[in-house]
């Protein structure tokens, strides 16, 4: 079994080498950081430290050869340039928070960078990459990115205290409310986009280590250490396999949720359907009882106002008459002279 190659970007415990911090200006980013300020016209000028000049990522991987994240070791203390004034010392914080941010930038692209050649090239003879040697790089960008984002945070809290010891006093802050918040929000977006870029990178490795597990007969040609190297696989595959198995349970049970929530759905959607057809039904024999009912009433009524009206003629016409007859009566008595 060939033994596992040393890669530059491992960290060696007791190893010497001089602590650096990468210019804004040298780091391609993916995105441009909105991180000038007027404020920083007079701030202080930083030494840097160009990065080392071979590849974090394993040889066996062409499109990675040439990447070289920036690192930050752990050991080493925020950088703080000496100044006799404590705005020049908040200026120096502000200037190593902004080439923190810069430098998480890069290696977030060296990690998209191998997320996307993981799932291009994948793993096996027909590849290029080899699963071990990517797991490594992945385990050192990962080291290095979270490092970068626990020491950016340090420093950001450090700018909020200076911050307000400033605003108690006399003096000019180091950062506005404003700019605090820009950092806090940059932070926050780096720290998801690293989480999210891990687990990616994480979960085709395991995926990858569950497809290429070796079979049972070649299992048996290997040594004793080849054996339990094998064992730490299986049980690995085991641990991924799983965790598959458990979110496909807990899919299932979220499926079955939204099921039952249908169901119950239709069959209120149902029952309000035959109630509305009851209600329907009510009203259509309502309509179709009181048809004849109104119908009737109102040959009454007018029957009523017809026998109303003939009656009323009449009366006139009586009336009329009488008025002739007094008429007539008066008229020839008037003409009728009377005896003697």
């Amino acid at each position: 079994m060939a033994s596992r190659p040393v890669f530059p970007a491992a960290r060696e415990e007791g190893a010497s080498r001089d602590p650096g911090l990468v210019s804004c200006r040298e780091v391609p980013s993916r995105r441009s950081l909105p991180l000038s300020s007027p404020m920083e016209s007079n701030g202080a000028v930083l030494a840097v430290a160009s990065p080392t000049s071979e590849s974090s990522f394993p040889s066996s991987c062409p499109s990675l050869r040439k990447a070289t994240p920036p690192r930050l070791p752990l050991s080493q203390a925020p950088l703080h340039l000496p100044s006799p004034s404590a705005s020049s010392s908040g200026l120096s914080t502000r200037a190593t928070f902004r080439q923190l941010l810069a430098q998480v930038e890069q290696q977030l692209g060296s990690l998209t960078e191998l997320s996307c050649s993981v799932r291009a090239h994948g793993f096996g003879t027909s590849s290029s990459l080899s699963l071990e040697e990517t797991r490594e790089t992945f385990d050192t960008l990962r080291s290095d990115t979270l490092s970068s984002l626990e020491r950016a945070n340090r420093l950001l809290h450090q700018l909020r205290i200076s911050s307000a010891s400033a605003s108690g006093s006399s003096s000019a802050p180091v950062c506005s409310p404003a700019q605090l918040r820009h950092f806090s929000d940059l932070l926050l977006s780096l720290k998801a986009e690293c989480a999210s870029a891990c687990e990616t990178i994480a979960l085709a490795l395991d995926r990858a280590a569950l497809l290429h597990a070796t079979s049972a007969e070649t299992r048996s040609d290997f040594s004793d250490g080849d054996r339990g190297e094998d064992k730490d696989d299986e049980a690995a595959a085991a641990v991924f396999y799983a965790r598959e198995a458990g979110s496909l349970r807990e899919s299932s049970r979220m499926l079955s949720s939204i099921l039952q929530a249908g169901s119950s759905a239709l069959y209120a959607l149902r029952t309000q359907k035959a109630v509305a057809g009851k209600m329907k039904e009510k009203v259509h024999v309502m309509a179709t009882g009181d048809a004849g009912a109104v119908s009737g009433l109102l040959g009454q009524i007018e029957r009523q106002g017809r026998k109303q009206r003939l009656i009323l003629a009449l009366v006139i016409a009586a009336c009329v008459c009488l008025s002739l007859l007094w008429v007539m009566r008066g008229h020839a008595s008037a003409v009728d002279p009377g005896p003697g």
